[in-house]
């Protein structure tokens, strides 16, 4: 329910996102714009009660195609159109469309009031000019001509002051020529504006503060992105963006010259084109791969070769191809890029459509994004800036930029935060690991040692049956009268030392048998142990008429190496329980949880020991042997065997007796790895 709130409130956002954006950039079209509806002249002598004192000269022009009025006499020739402002090619001509080259006139006339201060901002004109004023010369970029030879193509948006004001009339007039771009003619989206000096100084400075306010957010996110790359270089993601943010600086810093006051800035309008038109192909390059990382499942990877040889070779064909030809070929990216767009439109939609991850709200947030660009696109003669100032193309690349820099940065946040997560694991399973390789090196080397002491013991306890064996063949061999005199005894006496000492030999090597050890320590079910104990000890028990009760919880659990408990602690304990208890009694194995511990207890009905000696046998077993209730032999080999393996193990062992009332012995083991402290590397230590 709470995921299903999440998913609508996000898509709300997004579709009120989408309606602000909409809203500056959708002009609906005005059906009073039409050449019938138009005047070329403009009367601007209520300008004073404008709060902005200045508006754009795109209401209406005389137009004259293929001519260049003499300035200050133009009466005596019709136009041939009244039109808006706006390229030539978006212009018709006696029913027919006009070419994007060629040159021509355009002049319009203000009304003003006498003696009034009033000052023009050039626009973006394509792609050379003269701007007359009252006749006379005010301003230039390049050098129009009536064909390409005697053409220079320039470009320099300026403020021009308006002289000669003490008539109520201005006549303004622009000779216009293009011979290289593939659209001339005044620009639709960026008209000339008229108004007050402060007030068209302001714009001017506006407009340039605007670009240079996105080339720090862009140059924030050149750097912030390649940042992340260094940081993830398996990640092309934030290169890519990188780059994007690049070639949009180079885009809007072309841009940005424009807007100085020194003309010189851009020494050439066109090599200015052919950088823009170039930049553009391998930044569409790089957002298309860019997308690609992303939606990678919904992308068909021919499309995506495709991209990589034409976009690239579209640059290289800008660059290398002379200037008029160069921007011939941005004509063809302007007609791929169309199709890109309707391409990149669709894996939205797919990815829409298939997906419900966080992936979605960044492909509706594309979506609605595009849509506006193409609203604006197709509907950008009538506004190109939102409050003047405010590109609404450059806008919508730097809400592309932020957005697919917000979103990498949650996705890097994401991938940090599981890779620390990650981290963090293999840490404690490499810790773990390195201590159970620990534990297992110290199982053996504690074997290793155990198996010398149970050799040196054997030795000790062999040395004494041994000698009397000795001695009883010396006598035989040197004293045969005396041997033949006490024969009975002494082969009496030879036949229990020879039963003693395999006795020995056989108890011995019963509470040091560890052939089944592997030294692999792991938490194990302590029910199958118990299962396993009682199957072994059977042989043991049913010896001597001895029951074996056991109890524990099925879902206990134990972290223990189960060869070497079964064999050095549970036999050896059940073993002494056995040996010290009479004919059908009953040995009882209790186990419960014990906090992060389990705890077992092994009590026997034996004869049990006085306490001062259950205290101290754990310390030196070796010096408390006794005998078992049938003459067994204790070599107390079993308990220090146990004993240093459940220390091994961070365990606890204990010993509860009483003299004739039985004894209690009283584990305490992990259940789990433990988490903290290491393995004792030797019993005690």
């Amino acid at each position: 329910m709470k995921a299903n709130r999440r998913h609508t409130a996000a898509l709300s956002i997004l579709v009120l996102y989408a309606l602000i954006l909409a809203l500056f950039t959708w002009t609906p079209d005005n059906p009073g714009d039409t050449s019938k509806d138009l005047k070329a002249e403009l009367d601007i002598t209520d300008i004073n009660h404008l709060n902005k004192g200045y508006l754009p000269l795109d209401s209406g022009w005389e137009f004259f195609w293929s001519k260049f009025l003499q300035p200050g006499n133009p009466d005596r020739i019709s136009p041939d159109l009244i039109s808006p402002a706006g390229e030539w090619n978006s212009l018709s001509l006696h029913d027919e469309k006009l070419p994007g080259q060629g040159f021509g006139t355009y002049r319009k006339i203000i009304a003003h009031n006498p003696g009034q201060d009033l000052s023009l901002m050039t626009g973006r004109i394509y792609s050379s000019y003269r701007l007359y004023i009252n006749g006379r010369l005010a301003a230039a970029a390049g050098d129009p001509g009536k064909d390409s030879s005697s053409t220079r193509h320039n470009y320099a948006p300026q403020i021009v002051k308006i002289t000669n004001t003490a008539d109520n009339r201005a006549e303004i007039m622009l000779h216009i020529s293009n011979f290289a771009h593939y659209k001339g003619g005044l620009c639709s989206y960026e008209p000339i504006y008229i108004g007050k000096p402060d007030a068209i100084a302001s714009l001017f400075q506006k407009r340039a503060i605007t670009y240079v306010v996105f080339l720090g957010i862009l140059s924030m996110g050149i750097i912030f992105n390649f940042l992340l790359f260094l940081f993830r270089r398996n990640e092309p993601l934030y290169l890519y963006l990188a780059l994007i943010c690049l070639t949009s600086t180079i885009v809007i810093s072309l841009d940005l010259g424009y807007y100085s006051l020194d003309a010189n800035l851009i020494a050439n309008w066109l090599i200015r084109e052919k950088i823009n038109s170039a930049v553009q192909a391998l930044g569409t390059l790089f957002y298309l791969l860019f997308l690609e990382r992303i939606f990678r499942k919904e992308f068909s990877p021919r499309f995506l070769h495709a991209a990589v040889i034409i976009f690239p070779a579209i640059t290289l064909l800008t660059l290398a191809l002379p200037v008029a030809a160069g921007l011939r070929i941005f004509r063809i990216y302007l007609v791929l890029m169309a199709g890109t767009i309707a391409y990149c439109l669709y894996v939205l939609l797919r990815s829409i459509i298939k997906r419900n991850t966080s992936v979605n709200y960044l492909a509706v947030a594309y979506l609605v994004i595009s849509i506006t660009a193409i609203i604006q696109y197709i509907n950008y003669q009538n506004q190109a800036y939102f409050l003047d100032i405010i590109p609404i193309l450059h806008t919508v690349v730097i809400i592309i930029v932020l957005t697919n820099t917000v979103y990498l940065s949650m996705h890097y946040k994401r991938a940090l935060r599981k890779a620390t997560v990650l981290s963090g694991r293999l840490e404690k399973k490499v810790s773990q690991r390195t201590r159970e390789l620990e534990l297992s090196r110290n199982i053996i080397a504690t074997i290793n040692g155990e198996q010398k002491e149970l050799l040196r013991l054997l030795c000790n306890d062999l040395s004494g049956p041994f000698t009397t064996l000795t001695d009883i063949i010396h006598k035989l061999k040197n004293y045969p009268e005396d041997f033949e005199r006490y024969r009975e005894r002494e082969i009496g006496e030879a036949e229990q030392t020879l039963e003693e000492s395999l006795l020995l030999i056989k108890n011995i090597n019963g509470s040091g048998d560890l052939s089944e050890t592997r030294a692999n320590p792991r938490k194990v079910s302590l029910q199958e142990i118990l299962t396993l104990t009682e199957s072994l000890s059977q042989e043991m028990l049913n010896k001597k008429q001895i029951r074996l009760e056991a109890t524990a919880d099925q879902n206990l659990t134990i972290y223990i190496e189960p060869a070497l408990f079964v064999h050095a602690v549970l036999l050896n304990l059940i073993g002494n329980a056995v040996k010290y208890s009479s004919p059908g009694s009953c040995i009882y194995i209790k186990a419960e949880k014990f906090g992060h511990m389990i705890k077992m207890s092994i009590r026997d009905e034996g004869i049990g020991m006085p306490q001062l000696m259950a205290d101290k046998i754990l310390v030196n077993p070796g010096n408390y042997r006794r005998n078992g209730t049938s003459g067994e032999i204790g070599a107390g080999f079993g308990l220090r065997l146990a004993h240093k393996f459940i220390l091994l193990f961070n365990g606890e062992i204990d010993i509860e007796s009483k003299e004739n009332s039985g004894s209690t012995v009283i584990l305490k083991l992990p259940s789990d790895f433990p988490l903290k402290g290491m393995f004792k590397n030797e019993a005690g230590e």
